[in-house]
């Protein structure tokens, strides 16, 4: 084989890794970008969370405040209902009021029982969506470490075959 032959040689073997760097780094390159869109789909599902936490933290204080509600409806109501029990043992036969002001507070204590079961319901449709989204999220993010990791082996591959690649050019005389 003559000189000129194994210049030509080398230099094939020189765009032979050229191009298997290139298909390297696009390679690489593919994995990083698929790995930061899934770790937008990650940080996406994780707002959906904290956002549907937040719905069930509200819920709960509402539904807190509607109970408290209803156990004060409750006291005054049988407040009441102790006075009208009171008043038929002395002999009143007038306790209309008495009893109009028992039934309104019942109806007060039906109707924030009523609002509470709306935020209790709230908070348990939500929670499965949470847990949903809180699962999404982690198979994301744990894609996003396959994919990260793909991509730091390829760059591994890279350096690698860019140092072959620099050996074979100082192989190379400087005159080509």
């Amino acid at each position: 084989m003559t000189v000129e032959d194994e210049l030509l040689t080398l230099d094939a073997l020189v765009k032979e890794k050229q191009d298997e760097l290139n298909n390297i780094k696009r390679s690489r390159d593919q994995f990083q970008s698929e790995a930061k869109a899934c770790q937008a789909r990650r940080d996406s599902f994780r707002k959906a969370s904290q956002d549907l936490m937040r719905k069930v933290t509200d819920a709960k204080r509402e539904r807190d405040r509607y109970n408290a509600a209803v156990r004060e409806a409750k006291e005054a109501r049988n407040a009441v209902s102790d006075r009208i029990a009171d008043a038929r043992e002395k002999g009143a036969r007038d306790l209309g009021e008495l009893k109009a002001e028992r039934d309104r507070l019942h109806a007060k204590v039906v109707e924030n029982h009523a609002k509470s079961q709306e935020y209790q319901e709230i908070i348990e449709k939500t929670r499965p969506e949470i847990d949903a989204a809180k699962e999404l999220a982690d198979r994301e993010h744990q894609r996003s470490l396959e994919l990260k990791a793909a991509a730091d082996a390829e760059h591994q591959r890279f350096v690698k075959v860019l140092k072959e690649l620099e050996e074979l050019r100082n192989e190379l005389p400087d005159t080509l």
